[in-house]
């Protein structure tokens, strides 16, 4: 028994391993993709992939670690400057980009479980396209809550309103990208889904 569950053991490690070099590497090249203001999140399917593989907790890590490649290549530094002492707005700036990518991670492996034992096509799609409206929607309820000042400053400047410069300007077409890819590439994530669980030999989640 002992042997068996360190083998189970050693295959989450293996595969949770490899997500995350997934998610490291997709997102890298992201940083070097112009579609606007914000960086966008093409490691969105390799989260889901793993949320679904090996549960919400290993979504949340997955997350977590799109998070770190974002402020470590610079995508968030923008944000650094809106609130003062700069100090405090890095702070904000660090926990709001880990909390959102981690948060749409867990959700997605979380809505995967409770739908995928009625159906898993539609419990993958469900999970591909919640990650990219949690990592959203945590961005949006920062930019009106501990970013606000800033924002509002720097879309009085743009001569736009606080609405039309989070959603226009700071989200624009990032947003849509992230859907669009999600939705599309969920049949090749269910297909990848089966393949990862099976190799577990397991239906318990970490």
């Amino acid at each position: 028994m002992k042997k068996s569950n360190s083998l189970v053991n050693a295959k989450n490690l293996t595969l949770l391993a490899l997500m995350t070099a997934l998610v490291v590497v997709f997102q890298l090249i992201a940083a070097f993709i112009p579609l606007g203001f914000n960086v966008g999140a093409l490691c969105l399917i390799p989260i889901v992939i793993g949320a679904a593989i090996l549960g919400p907790w290993a979504g949340a890590w997955l997350g977590f670690v799109f998070g770190v490649v974002i402020i470590a290549t610079g995508g968030a530094a923008w944000f650094y400057g809106l609130v003062h002492p700069q100090w405090l707005g890095i702070t904000f700036t660090v926990f709001v980009v880990l909390l959102k990518g981690s948060l749409a991670g867990f959700v997605s492996g979380l809505l995967y479980r409770l739908l995928a034992k009625k159906n898993s096509l539609l419990a993958i799609i469900t999970a591909a396209i919640a990650c990219p409206v949690i990592n959203t929607a945590v961005f949006v309820l920062a930019c009106f809550t501990v970013f606000f000042p800033g924002i509002s400053g720097a879309a009085a400047g743009a001569g736009k309103s606080i609405l039309a410069f989070v959603f226009l300007t700071l989200i624009g077409v990032n947003f849509f990208v992230e859907v669009a890819i999600s939705a599309v590439l969920s049949p090749v994530a269910h297909r990848l889904v089966a393949i990862g669980r099976k190799m577990r030999h397991d239906k318990s989640y970490i």
